[in-house]
């Protein structure tokens, strides 16, 4: 073992220790008269999410403590969808191993790609773009008139999506202020 790099359990440790602090901060927060902040605390699996209406900042609005378990939600969320009406799944595949999927909603003529993801090992050879080719070519063959998706601005996702023949709709930004 490498003395270099901390073991599983010191890892737990250190972000425990993240979440203790971080718990007692929100809580003395919220615990001011009436909650001004408007300070929420939830915890679900081994995760707890802290979150504060007038404080648009990361380090207050997160979740610390997720662990692979922590899939099972985001798995459950998708298996609803499985089968009803609208909702298409695609699974790539490298060498016969499952390597990355992406959904596709279908309504009233749009298609919206509303999920892609590659495996970590799998980056960086061109699944997600085939993915992409995929779903449009399957909306297309379905008679689509708009196919639409989210991804952050100049990220792979987005050039990949410009790289499809996609075009830039509009930026959602979020607006917060300084000083």
């Amino acid at each position: 073992m490498n003395r270099l790099l901390p073991s599983r359990q010191s890892i737990k440790t250190v972000e425990q220790s993240e979440i203790d602090y971080m718990t007692d901060r929100m809580l003395a927060i919220q615990g001011r008269a009436g909650n001004p902040e408007g300070v929420e605390i939830a915890t679900f699996g081994g995760a707890t999410a802290f979150y504060s209406r007038t404080m648009p900042w990361p380090s207050f609005n997160t979740v610390k403590g997720l662990t692979d378990a922590g899939i099972l939600h985001v798995q459950s969320n998708n298996e609803v969808l499985h089968g009803r009406p609208g909702w298409t799944f695609f699974l790539a595949e490298l060498d016969g191993t499952p390597a990355a999927a992406a959904v596709m909603f279908e309504r009233n003529r749009i298609a919206s790609l509303t999920f892609a993801a590659t495996l970590p090992e799998f980056r960086g050879r061109g699944l997600h773009l085939a993915l992409l080719n995929r779903r449009i070519a399957e909306a297309s063959a379905r008679g689509c008139e708009l196919i639409v998706g989210q991804c952050a601005f100049s990220s792979q996702s987005h050039r990949n999506m410009e790289h499809a023949g996609m075009k830039l709709a509009y930026i959602r930004t979020a607006w917060t202020t300084t000083g």
